[in-house]
């Protein structure tokens, strides 16, 4: 056996290349960094110019929507409507100046680029016919798709100060609001989708509708559904509390329906013909009845004449 050569023996023209590749190794580092040095100032410059079109982008166009804002004051477009000839259509001015600022951008052209909205009375037929189609699909009858706070008479003090109270109560928008009154026409099934109306989003039902859809759906299992849409909605409107055919299931359906909304503090308002409230009680059952005395915000008798002369007119109208 060889022993190894001590001291061993150095080999120049290895040392030679060991330095080299250090060197290399080295220079090759610092061409990195430099490069990194570089592609950081160059963002840098990058970012400062796009910063800078920005801001004069933003220069121009405000300058631009001044000068359209000025224009629009002293030589508005013409454009009356073609539905009404005798209005002016009102232009959407941030819409236009938009609108004009995008069109300078994609051709370099300073053309003012009209947006209009609708004439008054086009916005107001389009918002009428939205509500109207809204309400009936809540289930609110066609004699009362118009119905509101506003176009209700009071025939009398008592009904002024009721209105107060369903003023009130449109503002609360939680618990129970009960309107009664011993006879019919007096305004029950307005007040109480005026109230749906203010709300925005809800159902409406007689009673007897409720129990009908129910039992429709005890032969394909979809009753409890229907319970649960009643129970869910976010504002209801049960009319004509008490005018139903009976029935086992009435009193639970009922019960189910107005405890759901009790525990959630859902908007409620019911109408009946009822001289108290306490005729309430065989409707909805003792227990139910209890729980409305302590959720009800107030129980508002409608006592005025009856409005039926003036229903028929408007029944048999155009």
């Amino acid at each position: 056996m060889n022993e190894k050569q001590w001291p061993p023996q150095i080999d120049p023209q290895r040392i030679a290349e060991i330095g080299a590749e250090a060197k290399a190794r080295a220079e090759a580092k610092a061409a990195q960094s430099a490069a990194q040095s570089d592609t950081v100032a160059n963002s840098d410059d990058d970012l400062a110019d796009i910063e800078k079109r920005i801001l004069a982008r933003r220069s121009a166009c405000a300058e631009f929507e001044a000068s359209f804002r000025a224009t629009l004051q002293t030589n508005p477009p013409n454009t009356p409507c073609p539905r009404h000839p005798g209005i002016q259509v009102p232009v959407d001015v941030q819409a236009s100046v938009l609108a004009s600022w995008q069109y300078f951008m994609d051709y370099g052209e300073r053309k003012r680029r009209w947006v209009l909205e609708l004439c008054p009375v086009c916005a107001e037929i389009a918002e009428t016919a939205a509500r109207r189609a809204w309400m009936k699909a809540a289930g609110v009858p066609d004699i009362l798709l118009d119905a509101s706070l506003a176009n209700w008479t009071p025939r009398n003090p008592a009904d002024t100060a009721s209105l107060a109270v369903i003023q009130r109560y449109a503002e609360l928008r939680r618990g129970f609001l009960i309107l009664i009154s011993p006879g019919y026409g007096n305004g029950k099934s307005h007040l109480a989708t005026a109230l749906l109306r203010i709300h925005g989003k809800g159902t409406f039902r007689k009673m007897y509708a409720i129990m009908s859809e129910v039992r429709a759906g005890y032969g394909n299992g979809k009753a409890q559904r229907v319970v649960d849409h009643f129970s869910r909605t976010p504002f209801l409107v049960m009319d004509e509390l008490g005018l139903t055919s009976g029935g086992r299931d009435e009193l639970p359906v009922i019960h189910e329906i107005l405890d759901a909304r009790f525990s959630a503090k859902r908007p409620t308002v019911l109408t009946g013909n009822f001289r108290t409230a306490d005729e309430l009680e065989p409707i909805v059952g003792g227990r139910m009845y209890d729980r409305l005395r302590a959720a009800t915000f107030a129980v508002v008798a409608l006592t005025g004449p009856t409005e039926r002369a003036k229903l028929q007119r408007d029944y048999m109208a155009d």
